[in-house]
């Protein structure tokens, strides 16, 4: 699919450095060819493709705006300066440009798929919805397209059908780790504990390094006042923490504070969360003020600066 080999072909850090010096050297002869030919149909497509490919976003637009002034009819070079203007966040533009382009290719399936993505973006979600529905009917086993539909269905407050439609991502790609999250999320959200449990299991059997599985696991557990099996998660979780993730290091030290708290077991409990202060006051402050009955349990008050 168009868009996404261009969104793959553009990461500059994926090119071997003499594939991107020879891309480079190309676009650089072909810009000299244009001087001469700037007309030059084929050499005006091959070299939009160049730039998007090096990642040259701003240029690849401004190329495409000029081939469009000999071209004003060419749908290819109005999708292009469209995606070109979406890898900028440039997402209003960019769907102006797709809506031109579908004037002159009405059903086109690729610019039909960039057109869901911008008004994803923009949150224009009952046309993104309607959108995804018609892609999805010339790709029905692309996993990107069922989540990013499910994301709609999930702002639009549809949450038996944005999990459907996550679900059938999942199956399509399991090995999307954000594929679990969001069906264990909407699991939850519907009230399906035991689902929901099922799915994190699942998904951490699969990806035991995912620290937003982890979290939603520990959470449910403390929850559940499973507090003994809330610290082995905190210890599994720990595990795969980044060293320089202190953000997450805190939240964890504050999950393993509640449970030890909840155990009885008060002087562990304040030297997690202790450690968690230290580590990130900014995040055990916003733990106090989002759970009240945490500052009680742990025989601790928010400070009145921690907050601000």
């Amino acid at each position: 699919m168009l868009f996404c080999l261009l969104t793959e072909s553009s990461r500059r850090d994926d090119r071997p450095t003499d594939r991107l010096e020879a891309l480079q050297q190309q676009q650089q002869a072909n810009q000299k060819r244009l001087a001469e030919q700037p007309d030059n149909y084929g050499l005006l497509l091959v070299q939009g493709k160049l730039l998007l490919e090096l990642g040259e976003y701003p240029q690849a637009k401004e190329h495409y705006s000029q081939a469009l002034a000999y071209y004003p009819q060419d749908a290819d070079f109005w999708m292009q300066r469209g995606f070109s203007q979406a890898r900028q966040q440039q997402f209003a533009a960019a769907l102006a440009d797709y809506e031109q382009s579908l004037q002159f290719r009405p059903q086109d399936r690729d610019t039909l798929h960039v057109k869901a993505d911008a008004l994803l973006m923009l949150e224009r979600d009952p046309e993104a919805l309607e959108t995804f529905n018609t892609v999805l009917g010339y790709y029905p086993n692309s996993d990107h397209l069922w989540y990013d539909r499910g994301l709609v269905l999930q702002r639009l407050g549809q949450t038996g059908l944005a999990l459907r439609s996550f679900e059938r991502a999942l199956k399509i790609e399991p090995a999307a780790v954000e594929h679990w999250l969001a069906v264990a999320q909407m699991q939850q959200a519907l009230g399906d504990g035991a689902g929901c449990d099922r799915t994190l299991q699942r998904g951490l059997k699969r990806h035991p390094q995912s620290l937003s599985l982890w979290e939603i696991q520990l959470n449910r557990l403390l929850d559940q006042q499973a507090y003994e099996r809330a610290l082995a998660a905190c210890d599994r979780w720990d595990a795969v923490i980044p060293t320089d993730n202190v953000p997450q290091r805190a939240a964890s030290l504050i999950a393993r504070a509640t449970a030890l708290a909840r155990l009885q077991r008060p002087a562990a409990a304040q030297q997690a969360w202790a450690t968690a202060q230290e580590q990130d006051g900014a995040i055990a402050a916003q733990a106090l003020a989002d759970v009240p009955e945490l500052g009680a349990l742990l025989g601790v008050s928010p400070e009145p600066d921690s907050a601000q």
